[in-house]
């Protein structure tokens, strides 16, 4: 397959179909060849149009075809005619290697259900862990004015419920 561009700032015709017609039989282009013109129109912007050869006609899927030419379109009034046909080339290419695709419509991503799950996975192991490593992480130390829930797991942090300073394995205040 041959692909041949032309830019041009002046249309003959004053229809971009028919000029691309007259340009592909004019140059005498082989019937494996793809002609697209892009063309600068008297509001300055860009309009694109394409011909393609006998050979080439069917290979290529028009949804996705039309789709590459109304980007071409874009491109070529945003940037420059030459960056709208590297990027049809390249789309062309890739159309062409990959095959039709059937769009996916509606096709859901899981990615967040798959983190959510993750995160309850760790929560569950660590409290697991907790729970196996310090079975008896946090029993009540006693009865009394100091008295609280003593926590004595090096998972667990300090102690809850007292009413100042810091209980050890050994009491309160080092006192076995």
């Amino acid at each position: 397959m041959s692909l041949v561009y032309l830019a041009s700032w002046h249309d003959p015709f004053g229809d971009i179909d028919l000029y691309a017609r007259a340009i592909f039989s004019a140059w005498g282009l082989p019937k494996d060849a793809l002609l697209v013109v892009f063309l600068r129109g008297e509001d300055r912007r860009w309009q694109v149009a394409a011909r393609a050869g006998e050979r080439v006609g069917p290979l290529l899927p028009q949804p996705e075809w039309e789709d590459l030419l109304a980007e071409a379109r874009v491109t070529a009034n945003r940037a420059q005619p030459a960056v709208a046909m590297e990027n049809l080339a390249a789309g062309l290419l890739s159309l062409l290697t990959t095959g039709r695709q059937k769009p996916q419509e509606g096709r859901r991503s899981w990615t967040w259900a798959y983190a959510v799950a993750g995160l309850i996975g760790i929560g569950a192991l660590i409290l697991a862990a907790r729970a196996f490593l310090c079975p008896t992480a946090c029993a009540p130390s006693g009865d009394g004015p100091r008295s609280g829930v003593y926590c004595g797991c090096a998972l667990a942090v300090g102690t809850r419920g007292q009413a100042g300073g810091r209980e050890t394995a050994r009491g309160p205040r080092g006192k076995p």
